[in-house]
C-alpha cells in the first residue's frame, strides 16, 4: 500500500482584527521602553543611594526589578498573541510569576512600613480621609493587582485554572484603586481652591498646569478601572459586560493618551529650564542639585544631565502614551466585537 503523507498541522492566523493587532503592537512598544525605563531608573537609584544597604533601598530595587520582569512578560505575550506562538505564551506567563513574587513582597513591606510610621500619630478625620487612607488604599489595591498578574502567570505558565483566582484579585485591586481615585478627585479641587486663593492672579496657570493634568489623570484611571472590573465580573459572573469595559477603555484610554501628550509638554518646559541651570551651574564649576522620582541627584556634567534626568523622563512619559494607546485600541476593538448570545466573557 502506498504510503500517505502526514499533514502538517495548521497553524493559526494571527489576529485580523485592526485594532486588536494595533492594541497589541502598542503594548509591545511600551514594554519595551518601560524595559529600558525601569533597567535605568534601577541604575539611577542604586548609583545615588548612599553606602549603606537600607531596607528601603533593597524595596526599591526588588520592585524595579519585578516591574522589568513584568514589563518582559507583557512584550513576549503580546509577541505570542501577534505570531501565534504557543510556547511563548508559556515563557511570558513565567516572567509574570518571576516579577510577581518580586513586586508583592515588596509592595507589602512597603505597606507594612507605612503602617508603621502612622501607627501612634495623632490626625484629624480629614486629614485621615484625605492623606492616609488614600494612600493604604492605593497600597492595597497594587498589592491585590500584583496578585492577580501572578495567578495570570500561572494560567500562561503552567495552564492550570487559575483565571478565577485572577479576576477575583483583579476586582478587589479595581474596587480599592476607585476608592482612593474618589478622594483624588476631591484632593484635586481642594487644592485648587487653595491655589487660587493664594495666587489669584495665575489663574490660567493653575488651570493649565495643575487642575487640567490632574483632572484628566485621574479621569482616564478611574475609565481604565471601571473597565478592568467589568471584566472580572465578566468573568466571574459569566455575563457578557465586554462590550461596556471596552467603551471604558476607549474613552480611559483616550484622556490617558491626552494626558501624555500634556505632560509631555509640561516636563518638556522643566526639562528646558533645568538644563538652563545646569549650565549656569557648570560655568560657576558648582554641582547642579535636583531630583527625579524622590532620588536626590548631584548633576556635574550635561550628560550626567541627559542620562539621569531627561532620557529616563521622556522615556516614562512614552511608556505611559503608549500603554493608553494599546489600551484605547483594545477597548475599541471590545466595544466593537461581535458576541454570540451564550458568550459567558
Amino acid at each position: 500500500m502506498p504510503k500517505t503523507k502526514k499533514r502538517k498541522p495548521l497553524e493559526k492566523k494571527p489576529p485580523t482584527n485592526m485594532f486588536l493587532g494595533g492594541g497589541l503592537d502598542f503594548l509591545v512598544l511600551g514594554g519595551i521602553i518601560a524595559i529600558i525605563y525601569h533597567t535605568l531608573y534601577t541604575l539611577i537609584m542604586v548609583e545615588a543611594s548612599p553606602g549603606d544597604v537600607s531596607h528601603t533601598l533593597i524595596l526599591q530595587v526588588l520592585q524595579a526589578v519585578g516591574m522589568l520582569l513584568l514589563f518582559l512578560g507583557v512584550v513576549v505575550l503580546s509577541y505570542s498573541s501577534l505570531v501565534n506562538h504557543g510556547d511563548l505564551k508559556r515563557d511570558g506567563g513565567a516572567f509574570l510569576v518571576s516579577g510577581g513574587a518580586l513586586c508583592i513582597p515588596a509592595a507589602v513591606a512597603s505597606t507594612y512600613y507605612y503602617v508603621t510610621a502612622i501607627e501612634g500619630q495623632t490626625m484629624t478625620l480629614e486629614s485621615f480621609l484625605t492623606q492616609t487612607m488614600p494612600t493604604l488604599l492605593n497600597d492595597f489595591s497594587k498589592v491585590y493587582i500584583l496578585m492577580g498578574v501572578l495567578f495570570l502567570g500561572i494560567f500562561f505558565w503552567e495552564r492550570r485554572r487559575q483565571r478565577t483566582w485572577a479576576a477575583a484579585c483583579f476586582s478587589a485591586g479595581a474596587v480599592t484603586w476607585s476608592g482612593s481615585l474618589v478622594v483624588a478627585f476631591y484632593n484635586t479641587y481642594d487644592l485648587y481652591q487653595t491655589f487660587m486663593e493664594m495666587y489669584s492672579t495665575s489663574r490660567d496657570l493653575i488651570i493649565s498646569q495643575f487642575l487640567i493634568p490632574e483632572v484628566l489623570s485621574n479621569t482616564s484611571q478611574v475609565l481604565v478601572v471601571i473597565g478592568l472590573l467589568l471584566l472580572a465580573i465578566s468573568y466571574l459572573q459569566k455575563r457578557n459586560l465586554q462590550r461596556w469595559a471596552g467603551r471604558f477603555w476607549t474613552f480611559g484610554g483616550a484622556f490617558g493618551v491626552f494626558h501624555g501628550f500634556v505632560r509631555l509638554s509640561l516636563d518638556s518646559k522643566m526639562i528646558q529650564n533645568e538644563m538652563t541651570g545646569v549650565r549656569q551651574s557648570i560655568m560657576e564649576l558648582t554641582p547642579y542639585t535636583t531630583t527625579f522620582k524622590d532620588i536626590s541627584l548631584v548633576i556635574e556634567t550635561m550628560k550626567e544631565f541627559y542620562a539621569k534626568v531627561m532620557i529616563p523622563t521622556y522615556l516614562e512619559e512614552f511608556m505611559m502614551i503608549a500603554v493608553f494607546s494599546a489600551i484605547t485600541a483594545i477597548g475599541v476593538y471590545l466595544w466593537t466585537k461581535r458576541y454570540q448570545k451564550r458568550d459567558t466573557g
